[in-house]
């Protein structure tokens, strides 16, 4: 009896004193070369929201035979792209002509949403039907207390160009991330390693200049890490709004020991 009671608690030491090993994994993007949101970028977006209007009011808008002066409407565009509170500001000289330009305009909405982060409700487009044959022209009116509602436009723009650019580059680093670590095989130690590796990926997830920064003593673990980064080659594509050439990142692999006595 007692020597079975020996055997039971010679187990329980055993299974008390093993070694476990925690690996952890971090990524650090040390250098990204990208440039703000740019004038033409910002420009274009404008282009094309106001395209994209005049094409819907085109549809709807049904030009008179008879002839009349251009109708001037007064757009209000809410944030969310919905017509309210049209007005004209220069008759046709005929009401059914006026009022057939305020009916397109709601025909032809909601126009696409103002972008997340404009700091208003709403912006005003005067617009010009033209009861001549001629190019539909719009104008834009800017309120010198107020500010251009096209500036405000263009920033909230951008702060969503930006906003979404981070979300899109976060998601792909944690993909990138979780890769490597299902690389990662490194060697069994008896004490904690730190191993930082620097390497630089390219916009078509081609890597080069792979090496290590801060190495262990043991060189099995420097190629353990090397060969994780190598083996997860090619990375996907960047992101649509990330337009960087490449990214510089520094990759820690961290092995830590946890002795039970």
């Amino acid at each position: 009896m007692e020597n079975k009671l020996q055997k039971v608690l010679l187990i329980w030491v055993i299974i008390f004193s093993f070694v476990i090993n925690f690996f952890s994994l971090s990524l650090c993007v040390h250098k990204i070369h990208e440039t703000p949101v740019d004038t033409q970028r910002t420009e274009a977006f404008w282009n094309s929201y106001l395209k994209n209007l005049d094409d819907k009011i085109r549809k709807a808008w049904k030009s008179p035979s008879k002839s009349a002066k251009n109708v001037v409407v007064s757009i209000n565009i809410g944030k969310g792209g919905k017509a309210f509170g049209c007005k004209v500001l220069q008759s046709s000289g005929y009401a059914d002509i006026d009022a057939g330009a305020i009916n397109s305009v709601y025909a032809a909405s909601p126009f696409e949403p103002l972008p997340r982060g404009f700091d208003g409700d709403h912006i005003t487009i005067d617009y010009v039907f033209p009861i001549k044959r001629q190019p539909l022209n719009i104008i834009i009116r800017v309120f010198k207390l107020d500010g251009s509602y096209k500036e405000r436009f263009l920033n909230a723009y951008k702060k969503e160009v930006e906003a979404e650019k981070k979300a899109q580059t976060a998601a792909y680093m944690k993909k990138l991330e979780a890769k490597i670590k299902k690389n990662w095989n490194p060697p069994k130690s008896d004490k904690n390693t730190r191993i930082v590796a620097q390497f630089k990926v390219y916009r078509d997830g081609r890597v080069s200049d792979v090496k290590i920064k801060q190495g262990a003593d043991n060189e099995d673990a420097n190629y353990a890490a090397l060969n994780a980064i190598n083996a997860s080659v090619p990375f996907d594509p960047f992101p649509s709004l990330l337009k960087a050439s490449s990214v510089d990142i520094e990759f820690t692999f961290d092995y830590n020991i946890l002795k039970n006595k």
